[in-house]
């Protein structure tokens, strides 16, 4: 859900990552995994929403301090939620560019190595593996979804069996959406 705002909020940002999948992969046929190294902006803006908020199957809880206390000389009051700017600044901006080398390259940077955790409090999966969805561990269980209709209109160069192919169905004019969120 991050990424999907992010995204709605930053249309220069899709717009770039939609003409880089354009280039690399075409428009009849859906990225695959092989085509990743090939894509360096789009996956650079996946790691963007990493430092954006927290990633846990309880919804996103962050932590907090639970009592006021001096670290380090800072003094950090009861209930204050933490984000240090020195390896990210500006963190909830969407700057994609940070993942980036002055090539177009990927940099070696790789923010959800620590949102799954580290030390004794590991994530099972975070070995270095993409992680995969998983319905048990989904936002919906803890968040009680609303719907709202948008239209959907397929871009007029994807043809007709792309779509089937890739939604399953094909209709003629609009397609509806119904969102949870």
């Amino acid at each position: 859900m991050t990424f999907t705002l992010a995204m709605v909020m930053n249309p220069r940002v899709w717009k770039r990552a939609q003409a880089e999948i354009d280039a690399v992969v075409g428009i009849d046929r859906l990225p695959e995994y092989d085509d990743r190294p090939s894509l360096p902006y789009v996956d650079a803006i996946v790691r963007v929403p990493a430092g954006f908020a927290v990633t846990n199957c309880y919804g996103g809880l962050p932590h907090a301090t639970v009592r006021s206390d001096i670290y380090k000389g800072f003094y950090v009051p009861k209930g204050e939620l933490l984000q240090i700017p020195v390896r990210y600044p500006n963190a909830t901006e969407f700057i994609s560019e940070r993942f980036l080398n002055a090539d177009g390259s990927l940099t070696d940077d790789e923010p959800s190595q620590f949102v799954f955790g580290f030390g004794r409090r590991i994530c099972a999966d975070a070995d270095g593996q993409d992680i995969e969805f998983d319905p048990t561990y989904a936002n919906g269980l803890t968040r009680r979804p609303e719907i709202f209709p948008y239209p959907i209109s397929p871009r007029a160069h994807v043809n007709k069996e792309t779509s089937q192919r890739i939604w399953g169905f094909i209709r003629s004019g609009k397609y509806k959406l119904m969102l949870r969120i």
